[in-house]
């Protein structure tokens, strides 16, 4: 299958190509970027079978064929390896197929209605929602620059013909407008997400319908010297015919500039549910900031370098137990940071950052403490489009992951990783 995806792929790129110029704009973009890691005590503890270092590589290539300023095919593909993994292009040999299809849908305007239908990227509530690709349409009325409103609908599953999944279907549908006014942008929007049987998405381990509503605003200004951003949500409706949600979310981010530094701050909480010293549910309603499978996909917001996956997409730092703090999911987080950013020159940037690292909710331990991370980046544009990031984090853990286990100790993590990328 991936090999006649590969000569597919082909093909179009030779018809693309074999068109005349007068009927087709082709444009071309990407990123490859390497990343070498060193990470010590991923899962926080000191038995050492989370430590490693590791090499890998990841490219997204972008292609649209534009056939006229009103209609476009868009694509993005991207390719990722381990070095020295085997069946892949990282493999002795290098003759791994490892394309995958991020992005492929059409954009076209028509009756100042713009319609944007196939696999492309749905992002609500800046990611602290949803931030992923996904297959739907997107459709909004473009009568005036500063008011557009718009109605987004996706499929998170298709169920009808898997047995495996309980014949689910999963759906999203968003409304939402988005507002601007000289430096400012709010966008309010009101969402819904729905499925006939929601085992597998479920946190509540349910086999029945859910109903779930979601009203949320993004806000940013855009000042000569500020930058403030903010996103609030709230989540109700019924996870199952018998338990129902309720939870809620916030996040503050602003930033000042004065000349070579910059000052940057954010605050970010979002709901968990409560249990009790066994890791149990104490409330019959869910409590937590929800989205299906938020720890992997779906849910994607970053904020420290370690903890969260900063800039390293496969690190999964994880804490084992209850209210566990994993990846970029955004459930069950109370974190406020700090960071000074210092242009040193034309080519080398400085950032430092401070991160205050809890759990919104106490774990099985009785404590919220993950603990407090510093950060030290640099960035060195070695020339144009090309770029080495070197990145250095320590974590020292708080009393929510030393206590989980009695049979061993926790321990101070960190991570030291250089990644070199190019982009076009």
């Amino acid at each position: 299958m991936k090999r006649l995806f590969v000569l597919a792929l082909a093909v179009f790129m030779v018809a693309a190509f074999a068109l005349p110029a007068s009927a087709l704009e082709n444009k071309f973009g990407g990123y490859m970027e390497n990343n070498f890691n060193t990470y010590k005590s991923l899962n926080y503890r000191d038995t050492g079978s989370s430590d490693y270092s590791t090499a890998r590589s990841r490219t997204r290539l972008y292609y649209t064929a534009i056939i006229h300023e009103n209609l476009s095919f868009i694509n993005q593909f991207e390719m990722d390896t381990e070095w020295g993994q085997q069946d892949s292009y990282g493999d002795l040999g290098a003759d791994g197929i490892n394309v995958e299809v991020k992005r492929s849908y059409i954009d076209f305007t028509a009756f100042n209605t713009r319609w944007e239908v196939g696999t492309q990227n749905f992002n609500i509530l800046r990611g602290l929602l949803v931030n992923d690709d996904a297959s739907g349409i997107k459709a909004s009325y473009r009568g005036a620059d500063n008011f557009i409103p718009a109605f987004w609908w996706f499929r998170l599953n298709n169920g009808d013909k898997g047995a495996g999944d309980n014949g689910q279907d999963v759906d999203h549908y968003t409304a939402l407008v988005n507002i601007k006014m000289n430096n400012m942008q709010i966008v309010p929007s009101v969402g819904y997400l729905t499925s006939n049987n929601v085992a597998y998405y479920s946190p509540a381990d349910a086999t029945h319908s859910a109903k779930v509503y979601i009203l949320g605003v993004d806000f940013n200004m855009k000042m000569d010297m500020v930058d403030i951003v903010a996103a609030a949500g709230y989540e109700g409706g019924q996870l199952t015919d018998d338990v129902d949600i309720s939870a809620y979310m916030f996040n503050l981010k602003g930033k000042f500039k004065l000349g070579k530094f910059a000052i940057r701050g954010e605050f970010l909480y979002t709901t968990g549910d409560e249990v009790d010293s066994n890791g149990n549910p104490t409330n019959a309603d869910y409590k937590g900031w929800y989205y299906p499978e938020q720890n992997s996909t779906g849910a994607n917001y970053s904020t420290s370098e370690f903890v969260r996956k900063g800039w390293d997409w496969t690190k999964v730092p994880n804490a084992a137990g209850a209210n566990a703090v994993a990846g970029n999911g955004v459930e069950n987080r109370m974190e406020a940071g700090l960071g000074v950013d210092f242009a040193v020159s034309k080519s080398w940037n400085l950032m430092f950052d401070y991160w205050w690292l809890n759990l919104a909710e106490n774990n099985e331990t009785g404590n919220s403490d993950i603990g407090n991370e510093f950060d030290l980046k640099a960035t060195w544009s070695i020339m144009k489009n090309l770029k080495l990031d070197l990145i250095g984090a320590y974590l020292l853990t708080g009393d929510a992951v030393k206590k989980l286990s009695s049979s061993d100790s926790s321990d101070d993590a960190y991570e030291v990783s250089a990644r070199l990328r190019i982009s076009f």
